[in-house]
This record gives C-alpha cells, sequence and structure tokens, in this order.
C-alpha cells in the first residue's frame, strides 16, 4: 500500500512540474500500449490538461484557471468557483450568494444541461429563501411535481416544457444550506 502511495505521489509531483516548467501548449504524448495513450499538457492561461484514449473510450481533464473540466463519451461537467455567464439569468440568488466550497456545476450529457449549486442561508433567513423559490416558480409558470416540508427541510421538484428546477433546503437551527438544479432537457 505504501509503495503505490509512493508511486502516486511521484506521478503527481513529475506531472505538476512537467506542466509548471515546461510550456507545451501540444502537450506531450505517452503510448501506453494496445492503442491507448494518455497526453499531458499546458496552456498559455496558466492552466493544464490531461488527455486518456483507449479503446474504451476517451476522456479529458483541464482547467483554465477559472474553471475544472471534465469531458467525456457519456457527458461533460464543469466546475467553477462563482456564477457562469451561461446560469439562467431568470433564476433569483440572494444577494449575499456564496457557493458552499465555491463550486457551482455546469453539467451536460445526451439527454440534459443544466447547473448545480449550493449556498449556505442563517436560519432566521431560511423562509425568505424558500418563499424567493416558490415566487419564482410561481410567476414563471412551473408546475409542482413534488413538494415536502417539514420543520428540518424542504423540498421542490418542478418543471416547465422542457425545463427542470430542483431546489432542497436541509440543515439545523444554526443554519442551512441550499441545494439548487437548474436543467433542461434535449
Amino acid at each position: 500500500m505504501r509503495k503505490w502511495i509512493s508511486v502516486s505521489f511521484g506521478l503527481i509531483v513529475t506531472m505538476l512540474l512537467l506542466t509548471g516548467c515546461f510550456n507545451f501548449s501540444q502537450g506531450i504524448k505517452i503510448p501506453l500500449g494496445d492503442g491507448e495513450s494518455v497526453t499531458i499538457g499546458g496552456s498559455e492561461e496558466g492552466g493544464f490538461s490531461i488527455s486518456l484514449e483507449g479503446e474504451d473510450g476517451a476522456f479529458s481533464f483541464s482547467s483554465d484557471g477559472e474553471s475544472f473540466n471534465f469531458e467525456g463519451d457519456e457527458g461533460s461537467f464543469r466546475v467553477y468557483q462563482e456564477i457562469p455567464d451561461g446560469f439562467p439569468s431568470e433564476v433569483p440568488l440572494p444577494e449575499d450568494f456564496t457557493p458552499v466550497g465555491n463550486l457551482v456545476t455546469q453539467f451536460e450529457d445526451d439527454t440534459v444541461s443544466g447547473y448545480t449549486l449550493s449556498y449556505a442561508v442563517e436560519a432566521d433567513s431560511i423562509d425568505e429563501i424558500v418563499n424567493l423559490y416558490k415566487n419564482f416558480l410561481s410567476s414563471n409558470n412551473y408546475d409542482i411535481v413534488e413538494e415536502h416540508e417539514n420543520d428540518f427541510e424542504y423540498g421542490v421538484d418542478a418543471e416547465k416544457g422542457q425545463k427542470k428546477f430542483s431546489m432542497y433546503v436541509s440543515g439545523t437551527e444554526d443554519g442551512k444550506v441550499v441545494m439548487m438544479t437548474v436543467g433542461e432537457e434535449k
């Protein structure tokens, strides 16, 4: 086990050194046999990329310094530290919005694309948050598919044509976390 940790750590350090010390925008392609390969490359924006190709498919990881990206044969996702430009502007967010863990995820596959995000709210503002989204869904003619509420949580799933909206609030009396998914079927 200790050997695997040492080997993994060594590979990560080598990769970081290669991507940090050389400007190779095309990357270094390392053949793995049986038609498989790994390509490691940097970018002028200070990011990195790693691509893996094999007979079972291909996928890549990359970063441009502002987001982390994964693309594969089955779909893709991108993780942002702030709300990206493509996030639906009609979906309201509180003024003091700060994503939990500073992560907003954009996803896409053959059937749906959208965003998932989480943010914390103070316990005394939970009613305001729930009402904010209830009003949003009502004024934008969303159909409520499912809704549940008790002392510790609130959840709603709604749709409007191809558009989907899901929100879940959970936590304690000290504070709550709002988890939201906004998507659209293709």
